[in-house]
């Protein structure tokens, strides 16, 4: 003899063994309203002296496929050169790591990696 919620509930119990962690998680993110993405690497760069923003300048990214190119174009993890530079003011160079994400609702496959620089008047 058979209750009547045996046969519904092999039925959830099967689906769930064929979907797996993946197809609930699939079914979660369809209902999530993803924005863009932030790019890879976001520079801030400041006066050493004042402390003031500095408005205008320029980031390169150097990694070892490319020599340089500009860091909005980056969308992998791995380790970056970046250079910043602005008129009247001395470059500097540093080294960023990107790292990779661990995937989920509106992933974009790397965490954003953040830096600050002070850069030198002339």
């Amino acid at each position: 003899m058979s209750d009547g919620w045996v046969g519904p509930l092999k039925g959830i119990v099967a689906a769930a063994i064929l979907l797996g962690p993946l197809g609930w998680a699939t079914g979660c993110c369809l209902s999530v309203d993803c924005s863009p993405c932030d790019e890879s690497i976001v520079v801030s760069a400041t006066d050493a002296d004042t402390g003031q923003a500095i408005d205008g300048r320029d980031v390169a990214c150097r990694d070892a496929a490319n020599p340089i190119r500009p860091c909005h174009e980056l969308s992998e993890p791995g380790s970056y050169r970046i250079i910043v530079s602005a008129t009247g003011y001395q470059s500097v160079e540093r080294v960023v790591s990107v790292g990779e994400s661990s995937g989920g609702c509106c992933d974009c496959g790397y965490h954003t990696a953040y830096l600050d620089v002070a850069l030198e008047p002339n």
